[in-house]
C-alpha cells in the first residue's frame, strides 16, 4: 500500500513537472513565432505571430495582473511594517508600468495612478496618500515617490520599516528632523552617578541637551522595557542655540511621549525661550502651545490623576493643531497664529529657559522636533509608531 501511494505521488509530481515543462516550451515557441511574425511582410495571414496591437494589450494586461498580485501579497504579509512597505513599493512600480503602457508617459504622482480609470495602483485599507500624492503612509512606514526626470521612471523608497518586518527604530518620517531625543537608546544618555549629564540628539544636528539645573535622572526600564528620563520639578536639560534651531519658515512639528505625576500642574515639555513652547496646562485642562508673535492656546483635557502616559503631537502651520494619543487632528479652540520670531536662545527640555518656571514633575521618553509641518497622514503614522514603541493604547 505504501509503495503504491509512493509510486502514485511520484508519478503525479512527475506529470506536474512535465506539464510545467510543456507549458514553458509552448510559451517559448509562441514568443519565438510572435517575433517571427512581426518580421513578416504586410498582408501575411498565417499564424506566425501576434499583431503589435495584441502585444501592447498583452503588456497592459500583464502589468495589471502584476499589480493585483503584488497588492494581494501585501495583504497577506502586512503583519510586518517592512513587508507591507515593500509590497506597496512593488505595487507602485508595477502600477508605473501599467500607467506608461496606457498613456505613453511616466506618472508624476501615486495619486495619478490611483485615480486613473481604471486604476493602475491601489493600496490596502489604512494606507493614506498625502496632499502631494507623492507620499503613502501606512502603519509604521512611509513610501515616498520621486518623479523621474527627462522621461525616466519614478523611484520609490521606504522609510520607517526595518528589514525583519518588526518595529523600526527610526520614526516613519525623518525628513525635516532638527532634534530627536530617544531614551530607549542608552548610547545617547551620559550620566555621572545617577545624574544625567547629557542627552544626545539623534537627528545628526548636534543639538545635545546638557544638564542645566537640578538633577535629571534615568528611570531604567520604566516604560515598555525602555529607559525614560525623569524630571523632579526642579530640573531641566538644555541644548545651546544652533543654526538648525533657527526656524524661519513658520512651520513646526513637535511630538512628545511623556507622563506628568503631579495633579494640576503647568509645565513645558519643550521650550525655545522667547520663540516657541509646548506643554501641559493641568490647572486649565489641556495641552498648551505658543509662539512668539502669536498667542497661547490649548486643547483637550488632561486626566485628573495625571499619571497616564501620553503621545502628544503639536503642529504649527502657522495655526496650532494637536494630535493627542493618536486621535484626530484638532485645530486649537483659540485660533492662534503669528510669525515664529527667531532668537539665539537655547532649547530646554522639562521646563522653560529660565529654569525657574513651568518645570516638569514627571518623565519624558522621546521628543522629536521637525522644522516642517507634517501632513495629517504623517502625523498619524508617527503617533502610531510611538504608541507601538512605548506600549501605549
Amino acid at each position: 500500500m505504501q509503495m503504491h501511494m509512493h509510486m502514485h505521488m511520484h508519478m503525479h509530481m512527475h506529470t506536474m513537472r512535465g506539464r510545467r515543462a510543456t507549458a514553458a516550451l509552448l510559451a517559448s515557441d509562441r514568443v519565438a513565432r510572435t517575433f517571427s511574425g512581426m518580421s513578416q511582410a504586410p498582408g501575411r495571414t498565417s499564424d506566425a505571430g501576434f499583431t503589435l496591437v495584441e502585444i501592447l494589450v498583452a503588456i497592459v494586461l500583464t502589468g495589471i495582473l502584476a499589480t493585483v498580485a503584488v497588492v494581494g501579497i501585501g495583504r497577506l504579509t502586512g503583519a510586518g511594517s517592512a513587508a507591507a512597505c515593500t509590497a506597496s513599493s512593488d505595487a507602485a512600480r508595477a502600477g508605473t508600468s501599467v500607467h506608461f503602457a496606457a498613456t505613453g508617459s511616466q506618472p508624476t504622482s501615486m495619486s495619478q495612478m490611483v485615480n486613473a480609470s481604471p486604476p493602475a495602483l491601489s493600496f490596502d485599507d489604512g494606507v493614506e496618500l498625502d496632499a502631494t500624492g507623492l507620499v503613502a503612509v501606512g502603519s509604521g512606514w512611509t513610501l515616498t515617490m520621486t518623479p523621474g526626470v527627462g522621461g525616466a521612471a519614478p523611484s520609490f523608497a521606504c522609510t520607517g520599516a526595518d528589514d525583519t518586518g518588526g518595529l523600526a527604530a527610526d520614526p516613519p518620517v525623518t525628513a525635516g528632523l532638527i532634534a530627536w531625543y530617544d531614551a530607549s537608546d542608552p548610547s545617547t544618555i551620559s550620566t555621572s552617578g545617577t545624574r544625567v549629564t547629557q542627552w544626545d540628539d539623534k537627528s545628526g544636528n548636534g543639538n545635545h541637551a546638557r544638564a542645566s539645573i537640578g538633577t535629571v535622572t534615568v528611570a531604567s526600564g520604566a516604560r515598555n522595557g525602555h529607559d525614560v528620563i525623569r524630571f523632579d520639578g526642579a530640573s531641566t536639560l538644555r541644548a545651546p542655540h544652533s543654526a538648525s534651531l533657527d526656524l524661519r519658515s513658520n512651520t513646526l512639528t513637535i511630538a512628545v511621549v511623556y507622563r506628568s505625576t503631579v495633579v494640576n500642574g503647568n509645565w513645558a515639555f519643550v521650550n525655545k525661550e522667547n520663540t516657541w513652547e509646548v506643554g501641559e496646562r493641568g490647572s486649565g485642562g489641556g495641552f498648551t502651545a505658543a509662539v512668539r508673535g502669536g498667542c497661547w492656546t490649548w486643547v483637550g483635557s488632561v486626566p485628573a490623576a495625571s499619571a497616564t502616559w501620553h503621545t502628544a503631537t503639536f503642529r504649527y502651520t502657522p495655526t496650532w493643531r494637536f494630535d493627542v494619543d493618536g486621535g484626530p487632528m484638532v485645530t486649537a479652540a483659540a485660533p492662534c497664529s503669528g510669525d515664529i520670531i527667531p532668537t539665539t536662545s537655547g532649547l530646554t527640555l522639562g521646563g522653560r529657559g529660565d529654569g525657574l518656571t513651568a518645570t516638569l514633575t514627571g518623565e519624558i521618553a522621546e521628543v522629536l522636533i521637525y522644522g516642517t509641518a507634517l501632513s495629517d497622514a504623517e502625523t498619524r503614522a508617527l503617533s502610531a509608531h510611538l504608541a507601538a514603541k512605548w506600549g501605549l493604547p
